[in-house]
């Protein structure tokens, strides 16, 4: 725990970056399936359930460019209740449950939640930076300009086992 640059500040923040593997499209399309599966329980859990902060998020996040660059899934609670130890240890205890969760997995849920994210994926742009911005990452994060195409075809071969 950090003091503060306000004492008189009550909230406490605790960010959690769990890094997986260097980028490819078969850990991006896990990470997608990841995040999909633990962000609305966590926030269920930790923000509903047991009012840990007011702020609970689960999202993928990364460091780098390119394929040299690591991905991984960050947890961000902000409380005015809690310090950071005690919302890490609670985050602890959510992500031991949710490993009990993810060994039940089934392949045809795997594949169900799969192509859940691929029409997300596929769905057409609403505005015109989206459209514009179709190629955004290729051209930043020097990434191929099939990326896209590339975690589909993973994301339509995950397996539970994968996953688990």
């Amino acid at each position: 725990a950090l003091p503060s640059l306000n004492k008189d500040d009550p909230n406490s923040a605790l960010v959690t970056y769990m890094q997986a593997d260097s980028t490819n499209p078969r850990n991006s399309a896990l990470l997608l399936v990841l995040r999909r599966l633990l962000a609305e329980p966590a926030f269920a859990e930790l923000r509903t359930k047991k009012q840990l902060g007011y702020i609970v998020s689960l999202s993928s996040g990364g460091y780098g460019r390119g394929y040299g660059s690591v991905r991984g899934i960050v947890v961000r609670i902000l409380s005015q209740r809690f310090s950071p130890l005690v919302m890490e240890k609670e985050l602890g205890a959510f992500l031991d449950t949710q490993r009990g969760v993810m060994a039940a997995l089934q392949d045809a849920e795997v594949s169900e939640l799969s192509h859940s994210i691929v029409r997300s994926i596929l769905d057409p742009p609403t505005t015109y930076s989206e459209e514009g911005g179709e190629f955004w990452n290729a051209i930043v994060n020097e990434m191929p300009f099939d990326w896209t195409e590339q975690v589909i075809q993973a994301l339509k071969s995950l397996t539970a086992q994968d996953v688990i």
